[in-house]
């Protein structure tokens, strides 16, 4: 009897052991993988940089991009900023700065070990800023919704109307004719209007001659080397000045290109 309970404990001891050893190779299996993950999902070294110009010191407000990520970051007082989190890798750099010429620099970020350090240098360049126009009226209106009456003359249509004057060309428009007293001494009149109620334009500028202030000299303007004539009539005309009642004559040269060439490009004409 004795005999048969040893026997009968010592089973149980065994079939406890085994228990163990059963749950403890679980927990293993269990832990190792999780303990892997963790080591896989530990955080890379931190990027810190410094811009600095090319005397050295420090830019502040520096907008430095990782291109690949998109992520920005901006400069402290002293041109220092940081990056945490970047994922292992080969990362570019991009550091603009108004005033300045942009900064790039080359990355890598290990999958462990020390924080990542770089310097961008940005040397200052001068910048030109695109023309602003600026048109003010005297009532809060847009001045193209007032009534236009605009007639041009370019290309083609111009050739076949080109006289020895420009107001010798434009007599063909509608309600536009010609001051006459000689064939150099010519002025155009809109609807009857002439001299300074009539502004002529070159380029845009006033010609400065005195086609409108006497009868006996013309507008000191060759239409055979012009590039477009365009004629303004009607309301929109004061949108020039008091000066500009009767309308406006704007001759548009091609003198100084405002465009590069792309082919060689030429004419020839006589009068």
């Amino acid at each position: 009897m004795n005999s048969s309970n040893h026997e009968h404990v010592a089973a149980r001891r065994v079939r406890l052991f085994a228990r163990m050893l059963s749950s403890f190779a679980v927990l293993v299996a269990f832990t190792l993988p999780t303990q892997a993950h963790a080591a896989s999902r530990a955080p890379s070294p931190a990027l810190h940089g410094v811009v600095k110009d090319s005397s050295g010191a420090g830019l502040p407000n520096v907008q430095v991009i990782v291109t690949v990520l998109g992520r920005v970051a901006r400069t402290d007082a002293d041109g220092r900023f940081s990056f945490v989190g970047l994922p292992a890798g080969t990362y570019h750099l991009r550091s603009l700065l108004i005033g300045h010429a942009p900064g790039h620099a080359d990355v890598v970020i290990p999958t462990s070990g020390g924080d990542v350090n770089v310097a961008i240098t940005m040397v200052a360049t001068p910048m030109r800023l695109s023309s602003v126009q600026v048109t003010a009226t005297p009532i809060a209106s847009d001045p193209r919704d007032v009534a236009q009456s605009t007639t041009e003359l370019s290309g083609q249509a111009l050739s076949r109307q080109l006289g020895a004057t420009i107001a010798q060309t434009l007599t063909s428009e509608p309600g536009m004719s010609m001051r006459f007293n000689g064939p150099a001494a010519t002025a155009p009149i809109i609807r009857g209007l002439q001299g300074e109620r009539i502004l002529v334009l070159q380029d845009g500028d006033r010609t400065a001659d005195l086609s409108s202030a006497a009868p006996d000299h013309g507008v000191s303007m060759d239409p055979l080397t012009a590039e477009r004539i365009e004629v303004v009539r009607g309301p929109a005309s004061l949108l020039y000045g008091n000066a500009a009642l009767g309308g406006v004559v704007n001759v548009i040269y091609n003198d100084i290109p405002s465009t590069n060439p792309t082919r060689v490009d030429g004419y020839y004409a006589g009068q």
